[in-house]
């Protein structure tokens, strides 16, 4: 998760940093998620970032899902917490099912190739 103010512009301008950190810290395959944090003082300090400045970020670096929340007010963040472990989740699943299938491949391809061989044994 990398985290921002959504009433402090410069915290936004902080992301790209943070960003590169992860990729270069880990594998290609790691979940993002990019969060717009203290949406509560929106109405009294007034919005610095966007909506759009955020969605265009995940778009822009590929991130796997962008929400804005409050972590003081409870806002959003079982929903933004159950999006990013479902993420994970389907992420795991489908190369695990990927795993499988090419597990699967591999092993009718070896029986054929045993098939094969006690034929021409014959």
């Amino acid at each position: 998760l990398i985290v921002y103010d959504v009433c402090n512009e410069e915290s936004f301008e902080h992301i790209k940093y943070w960003h590169d950190c992860i990729k270069n810290a880990t594998d290609e395959d790691i979940t993002i998620f990019l969060l717009g944090n203290k949406s509560d003082l929106i109405a009294t300090e007034g919005r610095a970032v966007t909506k759009s400045e955020g969605q265009k970020f995940v778009r822009d670096y590929n991130l796997n899902g962008f929400c804005e929340c409050s972590a003081k007010s409870n806002h959003n963040i079982n929903d933004t917490f159950k999006l990013f472990y479902q993420t994970i989740y389907e992420k795991q699943k489908s190369k695990l099912e990927q795993k499988t299938l090419e597990r699967n491949e591999q092993t009718t391809i070896n029986m054929n190739s045993v098939n094969q061989k006690r034929c021409c044994d014959l």
